[in-house]
């Protein structure tokens, strides 16, 4: 699905704020994190500019342009103004507050908007970054996060990890067939290696699991991709064992349950599954460490669920250096083994 890259004036102009090192950098770093929507994901992603935005100063006097061709070089300045190809002044006289609003999920939508912007209105920040005071920051941390990824409102845009959200986003209110989702899951969960058992274990004899719970899954697998390695190894400091570890992740992201490795001995073959190491030579693994969910998406229209019957699994391993360069393996996703 197409997504609507909206460059807005007011995300352009000059903050007051900058030096011209700090506008220089903002603009190189936001181009280079657009290098790979532009070419590797062109046709899925379209940039939408207003002929207004040409002459908003984003430094002092200097628009964006001139801003441009100071401190971009060569390769940086193609993807630029690939980025500004489609200018228009059909764009212009749209309020932020008007593009706010077509940035709304809708279930019969045909394409998404979004904001890519320059510099980040204080409202599309988290609350930790907008405060100063360190001592404030610290009563403010989080430490039970449930809303790491939304689905109601796509995400602004302002470098490369939230054009991942937003593409997340997508994929969890529109996942299509169980192959397109898996085929979308390895473009947009980079530090993820997706088993082609995913595929077919998204279905089974009870439960279409993309028409229960995408937004779930997708939930669970955006957490699983940013933050399970940063949990991983402050436990591995302590030496916790792998339920510990599994348990934390799990009330830290406000998954369902707390996740668990396989109790039964029995099913441990079926959680074996072929990947390769980094040398190209086959291996098998024990994808035995797994995330439960317990409840269908809020916006399910399958019903009823027999929750007897409904235990939706992530299996998946530990990450290993040596196997698939170093990325969390995903060995099922769906159907409880």
């Amino acid at each position: 699905m197409t997504a609507n890259l909206y460059l807005h004036p007011d995300t352009f102009i000059y903050n007051e704020v900058d030096t011209y090192d700090q506008i220089s950098s903002k603009l190189y770093n936001l181009v280079n994190d657009m290098v790979k929507v532009i070419t590797e994901h062109r046709d899925e992603n379209s940039f939408k500019v207003p002929m207004s935005l040409m002459t908003v100063p984003v430094y002092k006097k200097e628009t964006i342009i001139e801003i441009a061709e100071s401190c971009l070089g060569n390769d940086s300045i193609g993807v630029f103004y690939t980025m500004l190809a489609d200018t228009s002044d059909k764009y212009d006289g749209i309020s932020l507050e008007e593009l706010r609003k077509k940035c709304i999920y809708c279930a019969d939508e045909e394409e998404v908007n979004s904001i890519l912007v320059f510099n980040v209105p204080a409202e599309d920040l988290p609350e930790e970054e907008t405060i100063k005071d360190e001592d404030e920051a610290k009563r403010k941390h989080r430490s039970i996060i449930n809303d790491y990824i939304t689905f109601e409102k796509y995400e602004v845009v302002y470098n490369k990890q939230t054009w991942y959200h937003l593409r997340r986003q997508i994929l969890g209110n529109h996942p299509e067939t169980p192959s397109q989702f898996i085929c979308e899951c390895k473009k947009y969960f980079p530090n993820l290696c997706f088993h082609d058992n995913c595929v077919s274990s998204l279905v089974d004899e009870e439960f279409h699991y993309l028409e229960t719970s995408p937004r779930k899954i997708i939930y669970y697998l955006s957490c699983l991709n940013d933050k399970f390695n940063e949990v991983y190894k402050r436990h591995l400091v302590k030496g916790s064992d792998a339920n510990t570890i599994l348990e934390d992740f799990s009330g830290i992201y406000g998954l369902d349950e707390p996740g668990s490795l396989q109790q039964r001995p029995e099913k441990k073959p079926l959680l074996r599954f072929c990947f390769k190491r980094n040398d190209s030579t086959k291996c098998d693994v024990l994808c035995e460490p797994h995330l439960k969910i317990s409840q269908e998406d809020s916006n399910c229209k399958v019903q009823p669920i027999d929750y007897r019957k409904f235990h939706p699994r992530i299996y998946f391993s530990f990450s290993n250096p040596e196997v698939e360069r170093g990325r969390i393996l995903v060995g099922s996703i769906g159907r409880h083994i």
